[in-house]
């Protein structure tokens, strides 16, 4: 990233007390280093969004590690659902590029070009019932199969691009107007569930005296999740 422009990309930051222009004037080693101390005493408007704010949200996608099958990464501000099975849940929208927010009173509007993209991450874990092992009648569990399905972006309804990925880009163009812009995931699980019986069997001695018996059922669920943005459409530059 530039290294000049890169502290002023900071926004409701805590401010440092006001520099006199003396502060500004001496001592100052390089433009990068009057850029600190601009952005460490106020914050810096710009004619329109810069490109390395989108190439730090891009760094920020790829350096998200999603969980296992028995763990849930997720931000503190998710919205995470459960299921039987798939729990903790989510779908969030971490950057909807490039954008502006113009805060006005108590109301907020966030400004979207008509072409760009949107990031968004997404995570779950399986919740696997517990074995039992005792008695005439024992149940094993195990995850058979598990995915993200799709991960959809859509704009009022209409779906504009897809994948499958617990990180994702989705890209928009052509966009007009007021637009509720929303990421949809659906995630899905198979286990596999073991049941023997065990019609003769020695409470005594724990075992079965005859066959066990064995059936096999595979149990399915899909969740599906999702996070939106309202947004209005306009040229930003």
């Amino acid at each position: 990233m530039n290294e000049t422009r890169f502290p002023l990309l900071w926004s409701e930051d805590l401010e440092q007390r006001n520099r006199s222009s003396d502060e500004f004037e001496a001592n100052v080693s390089s433009a990068a280093d009057f850029s600190t101390r601009l952005a460490g005493s106020t914050d810096a408007p710009f004619e329109q969004p810069m490109g390395d704010v989108e190439t730090w949200n891009r760094g920020d996608v790829q350096d998200f590690s999603p969980g296992d099958e028995e763990t849930s990464v997720h931000p503190e501000s998710a919205q995470l659902e459960n299921g039987l099975y798939i729990t903790d849940a989510y779908a969030s929208i971490v950057a909807v590029q490039p954008s502006t927010v113009l805060h006005s009173g108590n109301n907020s509007t966030r400004y979207i070009a008509p072409d760009g993209e949107i990031l968004a991450i997404t995570d779950y874990r399986v919740r696997v019932p517990d074995d039992d092992i005792n008695g005439s009648v024992r149940d094993r569990w195990s995850i058979a199969e598990t995915d993200i399905d799709t991960v959809e972006l859509r704009a009022d309804g209409r779906v504009l691009e897809s994948d499958n990925n617990h990180r994702s880009t989705l890209e928009y163009s052509g966009l007009s107007g007021t637009q509720n812009l929303s990421v949809e995931v659906d995630i899905s699980v198979r286990l596999r569930h073991e049941m023997r019986t065990c019609e003769e069997y020695n409470s005594t001695t724990e075992s079965c005296d005859g066959e066990w018996e064995t059936e096999t059922e595979y149990p399915t669920e899909q969740v599906t999740v999702d996070d939106s943005r309202q947004t209005v459409v306009t040229r930003l530059c």
